[in-house]
């Protein structure tokens, strides 16, 4: 098996584009879902279903099937899809493909009741339907050629996602796809976002080879293209804070100065922290330049402080990431008692890159990929799939 193969795939009718794109499964509540679904009733997010829902997976696949049916074209040529967001930051291309699941790298480990949650769904649906987030070596400087791939083309659809545009481009010339394959064949790819997604797929063609592929949908970014942010931890322990042993334990290894201002930080040394309605910028006195952010804050004060050792499964933390992260930590910090965050300065790619080509992982929501991939632009359907 080659290590991208093209695609067959159904794409989001130019048209019906706009109402059925749904932010992905993974970064939205339950609540959020619904109010979601209020507004787009035909969005992806009946389908993709965030992991809290109880779903009815024989309705899914009947929605699902009414839903290709209608509000989308089956692309019957080879192809590979650039798909393209532009913000106000700029305009970064992916290539969408299937990726090898075994040739993935990895940085992090995964659940399995989330695995489980999404095994059920794919062999009901028997689509893959939330494309994954890979990224190559910022060495390999692959913007150039997928921005040359796509340039003066129309796109097959467009849509306007917080006021992000989403783009994709059908790439079927001879020339483009036989060249986008010869130069992904040497690239090394490393899994972004969707860990969960890509064990399910390689699960899945593990226990049933003849009905699913080795091949996982993905969008390949080039490493330099990428807009890393911090993922940040909120905590809301099981026992009562005690607020003069909580600080004399920080300030035994942190230098501590009130803020003014929520604290996002650049370097791996500082730490932010909002607790009873004020932020906090904690320089930790003793660490590593090469240690991860993330794994300073668990191993220095979420562990020996709150006694939280597997931060996978401990039901006393929660993760927020995105641009506005400090409302978000703000507005849960003020309505739950007793509760604490810390904020991160982001992952870099190189740590990311590093960390997987050392066999290492990172703890969980580690990194926090914006903008997301939206569902609803691309599916493929696993019969349908070349091989």
């Amino acid at each position: 098996m080659t290590q991208i193969m093209k695609l067959n795939p159904y794409l989001a009718k130019h048209s019906k584009a706009q109402q059925i794109i749904a932010p992905p499964y993974d970064v939205i509540s339950l609540t959020e879902s619904k109010k979601y679904l209020d507004k787009s009733p035909d969005a992806m997010l009946s389908i993709t279903l965030p992991d809290s829902i109880d779903a009815n997976l024989t309705q899914t696949s009947v929605n699902l099937a009414q839903k290709l049916n209608q509000h989308f074209d089956l692309i019957n040529s080879q192809c590979f899809i650039i798909y393209q967001i532009e913000t106000s930051k700029g305009i970064q291309n992916g290539l969408c493909c299937l990726a090898d699941t075994d040739k993935l790298i990895k940085h992090e480990l995964t659940q399995p009741a989330k695995v489980k949650n999404r095994v059920e769904l794919l062999e009901s649906v028997k689509c893959q339907i939330s494309p994954i987030m890979l990224c190559t070596s910022p060495e390999l400087q692959l913007s150039k050629l997928l921005s040359s791939t796509c340039s003066n083309k129309q796109p097959y659809s467009e849509v306007n996602f917080n006021n992000d545009i989403h783009r994709i481009f059908v790439i079927t010339e001879p020339s483009s796809v036989k060249h986008i394959s010869e130069v992904y064949k040497k690239a090394r790819l490393y899994i972004a976002d969707g860990h969960h997604r890509s064990q399910t797929q390689q699960f899945l063609h593990q226990q049933q080879p003849m009905n699913f592929s080795s091949h996982t949908l993905s969008v390949i970014f080039p490493g330099e293209s990428l807009n890393i942010l911090g993922y940040h931890r909120i905590i809301k322990p099981k026992f009562k804070i005690n607020d003069i042993q909580l600080w004399q334990k920080l300030a035994s290894i942190c230098e501590i100065e009130h803020s003014k201002s929520a604290i996002f930080p650049k370097k791996k040394s500082i730490i932010g922290c909002y607790y009873q309605k004020q932020w906090y910028s904690l320089r930790i006195k003793n660490s590593s330049i090469n240690t991860l952010a993330v794994d300073i804050l668990h191993d220095q004060i979420i562990e020996p402080i709150f006694n939280i050792s597997d931060p996978r499964t401990d039901k006393q933390l929660s993760f927020i990431g995105g641009m506005d992260a400090n409302k978000k930590i703000e507005s849960q910090v003020d309505c739950i008692a007793e509760s604490i965050a810390f904020t991160l300065c982001p992952t870099s790619i190189d740590d990311i890159i590093r960390t997987a080509n050392e066999n290492r992982v990172m703890p969980p929501k580690s990194t926090y990929f914006e903008p997301k991939l939206l569902d609803g632009l691309v599916i493929q359907e696993e019969s349908k799939i070349l091989t």
